[in-house]
């Protein structure tokens, strides 16, 4: 009865998201709802998009005609192509994030300090890799090591949706988003919640470069999305490189909700200087061009990124340690200690590319899958 029940929930939840995109259409777009609904239709038919990436790019503005969806790819279409340049069963060394930091740490790259991992069931390892397998181990370890800044996210976490960053006051642990604060034992109960499903992984804060600092003024995150791709041949591409300066006082730089705090801005791989920054929201369909920061007044054009030639090499190598994974979305931090790799994404998405940026990179690898293939290699998860 359970599942049942909640098949039930999730396909409400999903008729709430239809409703509120058909509403919004109708606001921004004056379509009727079966206008919306056969506009939609015909998306997924055609070309596989679901309806919430459908609407948040675009593509229900009647004044895009049919011809002009050429400029733009769905996800569905993205991870076909995907999924023939890198072999799937491999793909959870990139997606389960405890596998990654694992394989990842035992290759030398330089990723996040590993304060501990705890699954299910009260049994995890400490940053030493000490099993530690009773709550009162936890607590313990807990009051002695988390003693600054640390961020815990689900293993199984996908764009950022369960990262928490923390910070310790006194005998009791502060959630900088939400401003609760948790008892050592507190703390334990609700790690335990958020790796219910997948485990849960706890790290060291990383802290960016003070040029990046210096651009927003902030002290959230702020990452570099960096597409490689390496042929048959072995030679090595990177595709895209897209910088996430954040404009307000978000915990991360998460690119899948654009509520505003974070924006997009394309980046030159030769140089490391920002060509142009976009202007996402979630509720608003399309893309505005912003050319100054918000909140500091810098000009994104031309900006250069700090350490860009170490962070290449950085990705260059990192990228051959991962093969036979030919096509990677890399997650990169620029900080005073050098570039660090916060994590890779073997389906990574796009929905943060806009128009002719997007099919170029989709047409790239298309191409080169020509030479590479891994022809019986869809996710099971695809076609859901």
């Amino acid at each position: 009865m359970s599942s049942l029940v909640c098949k039930f929930n999730r396909r409400l939840e999903k008729l709430k998201e239809r409703m509120a995109i058909y509403r919004r259409s109708k606001s921004q777009y004056q379509l009727s709802f079966l206008e919306s609904y056969r506009r939609l239709a015909w998306l997924k038919e055609k070309q596989g998009y679901r309806v919430h990436e459908a609407f948040r790019i675009g593509l229900l503005d009647p004044k895009l005609k049919k011809e002009q969806f050429d400029r733009f790819i769905s996800r569905k279409q993205l991870i076909e192509v995907q999924s023939k340049l890198s072999p799937v069963r491999l793909a959870s060394l990139l997606t389960d994030r405890a596998q990654f930091t694992l394989y990842t740490d035992a290759l030398g790259f330089p990723t996040p300090k590993v304060l501990g991992m705890l699954w299910p069931r009260y049994s995890g390892v400490d940053e030493h890799g000490k099993s530690l397998s009773q709550v009162s181990d936890w607590i313990q370890y807990f009051d002695a090591r988390l003693t600054g800044e640390f961020v815990t996210k689900s293993c199984g976490d996908h764009y950022g949706a369960s990262v928490c960053l923390y910070k310790r006051v006194g005998d009791e642990f502060e959630n900088l988003a939400s401003h609760q604060r948790f008892s050592v034992e507190g703390l334990y109960a609700e790690l335990l919640i958020q790796g219910r499903k997948h485990g849960v992984i706890i790290q060291e804060r990383v802290r960016n470069h003070p040029a990046l600092i210096e651009l927003s003024q902030n002290e959230t995150l702020q990452t570099i999305r960096v597409v490689t791709f390496i042929d048959g041949s072995d030679n090595f591409t990177v595709l895209h490189a897209l910088f996430r300066p954040v404009a307000t006082d978000e915990v991360i730089d998460n690119y899948n909700n654009y509520d505003g705090g974070v924006l997009l801005a394309r980046v030159d791989v030769d140089s490391g200087k920002i060509i142009r920054t976009h202007f996402m929201r979630d509720d608003i369909p399309g893309a505005s061009i912003v050319d100054k920061h918000p909140a500091t007044g810098v000009r994104f054009s031309g900006f250069q990124l700090p350490d860009w030639d170490a962070a290449m090499d950085c990705i260059r190598e990192a990228a051959f340690k991962m093969r036979p994974m030919r096509t990677v979305g890399w997650d990169l931090a620029l900080t005073p200690s050098g570039p660090v790799i916060i994590e890779g994404n073997a389906f990574f998405n796009t929905n943060y590319l806009y128009g002719d940026s997007k099919t170029r990179l989709f047409d790239e690898l298309a191409r080169q899958g020509h030479s590479i293939r891994y022809p019986d290699n869809c996710p099971p998860w695809l076609a859901k």
